[in-house]
């Protein structure tokens, strides 16, 4: 908020930690798009205020997005009035769109802006702007100075279907650097879970092997714990790949076959982390094995000694 909040509204800030307050206030329709969080925090004056942050994440900007806000902080009020019993005036809402998408935001950032009327209106006219934190346009070394927001900020600049080479050194080197924060400040684990599962369901561009070596760059003490976290992300992607095309085609086995698919994507993986690229021969034997073999290999090859101990046991 002290980062990216209007100077004087910053300062404005009394020295408390915001407060966290439960619940969302978006419409269910829209919440694959957008999530929300609502802080409580105190002035200096000890007055409460209200920051409302809206996370986008479209590919693209929304120009009614103004319209939206209005309603979210709308609801806001009205949950505040109701606990406070109808009393009182109504605390100030400072609305913060945070958005990652590949297009540069040009929309307004007015509500005005969405009004059709003549300047002789304009003194009638329902108004309020919104702070924008546009993180594709920020550069990465001045994304944020807190090791969890630039860690975040990080993963949804970055999530596209496809980087150029410059961008993925970029991307690369700011995670060497998000490491040596992780170093220095001790981030808890969960954290980095969710990052490496955000990562895993919307960096489109990184390969098996890209995503093993980013896990030995953030995690180099716990890689084989995060390939794990990896392995069961893929296979359960697989399960629900597998599942929207067995119920599209009316076949029970579609659930089986997305899961051993899933399976044979966190086998792959772990056995290029941890030998190098896999031989065709092994490649192949990978691919066309069933699902009870691909569990056994899988949870053997965290702590294999070598690719043929691994696969000893099968015909290839």
């Amino acid at each position: 908020m002290r980062e990216r909040l209007p100077k004087q509204i910053a300062e404005a800030l009394g020295p408390g930690e915001p407060e966290l307050i439960d619940g969302s206030f978006i419409d269910e329709e829209l919440r694959e798009t957008r999530s929300d969080r609502l802080y409580r925090v105190r002035l200096k004056t000890g007055e409460p205020a209200f920051l409302y942050c809206l996370v986008e994440h479209k590919s693209s900007p929304d120009p009614r997005i103004a319209w939206q806000l209005l309603r979210y902080m709308v609801r806001i009020w009205e949950r505040i009035d109701r606990e406070a019993g109808g009393r009182g005036k109504l605390p100030p809402i400072v609305p913060l769109v945070v958005y990652h998408g590949e297009e540069v935001w040009r929309c307004p950032k007015r509500f005005s802006a969405m009004v059709d009327a003549s300047a002789e209106m304009a003194s009638q006219l329902l108004d309020f702007p919104f702070e924008l934190v546009d993180v594709g346009r920020i550069d990465d070394a001045q994304l944020s100075q807190q090791v969890i927001l630039f860690g975040g900020f990080m993963t949804f600049k970055y999530a596209r279907a496809k980087l150029t080479k410059a961008e993925k050194a970029r991307f690369m080197a700011a995670m060497d650097r998000l490491a040596r924060m992780f170093a220095s400040t001790g981030v808890v684990d969960e954290f980095l879970k969710q990052l490496l599962r955000y990562m895993i369901g919307t960096h489109g561009w990184m390969s098996r092997a890209e995503f093993a070596e980013l896990a030995k760059r953030l995690t180099p003490k716990k890689e084989k714990q995060m390939l794990s976290i990896a392995a069961r992300e893929w296979i359960a992607e697989g399960e629900a790949k597998g599942k929207a095309k067995g119920k599209a085609e009316g076949k029970a086995e579609g659930k089986a076959e997305g899961k051993a698919e899933g399976e044979a994507k966190a086998l792959l993986l772990v056995l290029e982390r941890r030998f190098g690229k896999v031989p065709s021969r092994y490649r192949k034997a990978v691919l066309a094995a069933e699902e009870s073999v691909l569990e056994s290999w899988l949870g053997r090859a965290i702590d294999a000694p070598s690719l043929k101990a691994l696969f000893a046991s099968s015909a290839h």
